[in-house]
C-alpha cells in the first residue's frame, strides 16, 4: 500500500547531486632509490631473524621493481649479496663458531702445518675468527 503525502506538504528534499572529479595527480617526484634499498636491506634482514610475517610483500616487490626499472639492477644485486653475506656472517658467528670453538683452539694450540696440510675439510675454515684464549661458548 503507497503512503500519500498530506496535499499541503512541501517536496520532499532531494540530496545533493554529486560531481565526480578526476583524481588529483600526486606531483611526480623522483623515487628515491636510496629509501628503497634501505627497504629491502631491512626486509632481507627480517626474513633471515624468521620474522616474515612482518613484511609487506607488495611493498618489497613495488621497491625492488622501481630499482629494476631505473636501470639499477647490477646494484640492486651488488646490495642483496652484501645484506645476505652480512646475514650468514652474522648466524654463522652466533650458532656454528661457538660450537667449533673447542676444535679451533685445538687446532691452533696443535701444530699449523698439521692444520693447513690437511685438506678442505679441516677445520682451518672455521677457525678463522678463533683466537687462541677464546671462551668456549658450549
Amino acid at each position: 500500500m503507497a503512503s500519500r503525502q498530506p496535499s499541503g506538504s512541501a517536496k520532499t528534499p532531494q540530496p545533493p547531486k554529486v560531481r565526480l572529479r578526476p583524481a588529483k595527480l600526486a606531483s611526480r617526484q623522483p623515487p628515491n632509490h636510496d629509501d628503497a634499498f634501505e627497504q629491502l636491506r631491512d626486509a632481507i634482514t627480517e626474513i633471515y631473524h624468521q620474522r616474515q610475517s612482518l613484511l609487506r610483500f607488495e611493498e618489497c616487490y613495488r621497491n625492488a621493481y622501481t630499482i629494476v626499472r631505473a636501470n639499477l639492477a647490477p646494484k640492486l644485486h651488488e646490495h642483496v649479496l652484501a645484506t645476505m653475506g652480512e646475514n650468514l656472517k652474522e648466524l654463522y658467528q652466533i650458532h656454528i663458531q661457538p660450537f667449533y670453538a673447542p676444535i679451533c683452539q685445538q687446532a691452533v694450540k696443535s701444530s699449523p702445518i698439521t692444520i693447513l696440510s690437511s685438506g678442505p675439510s679441516s677445520p682451518s675454515i672455521m677457525c678463522d675468527d678463533v683466537k687462541p684464549g677464546a671462551k668456549n661458548h658450549s
